[in-house]
């Protein structure tokens, strides 16, 4: 049995789950008619294992660097959006940060420098997964939202680059 169905059947609401997986799929179908190829069975896709599969999806398929930038996008507008409509808890919140970020760092997107990028930018990525999945940010603003922290992110953390924070002075430690 499918992961959304063992859902629905918990909550007791398996009209409306049914519902969103359809909702899930157009808004894919939206972005990129291949992903048809990916779900065939449009009523019955699995919640987080949507964030699986693009995650896999993303790292097999030859695209642009444009086009990997809005594959990555996808992955953390579908994963938030699973998220907060199953109103998950901290441990899945978790594994949705560690599913977009393993996927840049496969494409290393938005990442120009490569590994050392990926990591400056990676607290805040997280930080933008977290707040989207707990659903802090209203449904009308939530990819300006996304547009502006990404921007947000070029500007500040990735101009900085190369320059180290001053080291705070060790203390010593002293025994009475």
């Amino acid at each position: 049995m499918r992961v959304i169905g063992i859902w629905a059947a918990v909550k007791g609401n398996k009209g409306q789950a049914e519902a969103f997986s359809a909702e899930v799929l157009d808004s894919l179908l939206k972005q990129n008619p291949a992903y048809i190829d990916f779900f065939p069975n449009a009523d019955h896709i699995p919640a987080f294992v949507v964030m699986d599969a693009l995650t896999h999806q993303a790292a097999n398929m030859q695209r642009s660097k444009d086009d990997r930038r809005n594959a990555i996008a996808e992955l953390v507008w579908l994963g938030a959006k699973h998220a907060r409509y199953w109103k998950v808890g901290d441990a899945e919140i978790r594994g949705v940060i560690v599913a977009v970020l393993h996927t840049f760092s496969i494409h290393q997107a938005w990442a120009p420098g490569g590994a050392k990028d990926l990591l400056a930018v990676r607290s805040l990525i997280c930080e933008m997964v977290a707040v989207m999945c707990r659903g802090l940010v209203s449904d009308a603003k939530e990819l300006t939202e996304v547009k502006a922290r990404i921007q947000d992110m070029k500007d500040k953390v990735i101009g900085k680059l190369g320059k180290q924070a001053p080291r705070k002075k060790e203390r010593e430690c002293k025994m009475m």
